[in-house]
């Protein structure tokens, strides 16, 4: 979760700089066996709040069981 939150705070600075807020959020997780885990969350609404999106993928990520180890994260946040 903390490396989570700093890739959120640093896509968020881009957003608020652009004036802009995210609509969704995709995170994508490498596993150690070359498979990934990835999943998109579509926002009740558009938001540039980096603790809202944090409660997100915390929320996902408290009964997400994988088969590796993970070795790498990915954020995306679509803007509107």
């Amino acid at each position: 979760l903390f490396l989570l939150r700093r890739l959120l705070d640093r896509l968020v600075l881009g957003l608020e700089t652009a004036a802009l807020a995210a609509a969704d959020l995709r995170l994508r997780l490498d596993l150690a066996d070359a498979t990934a885990h990835a999943r998109d969350f579509r926002l009740p609404e558009p938001t540039r709040d980096a603790a809202v999106l944090l409660r997100t993928l915390h929320t996902h990520l408290e009964g997400l069981r994988t088969a590796a180890p993970v070795v790498g994260i990915a954020l995306r946040l679509e803007p509107v």
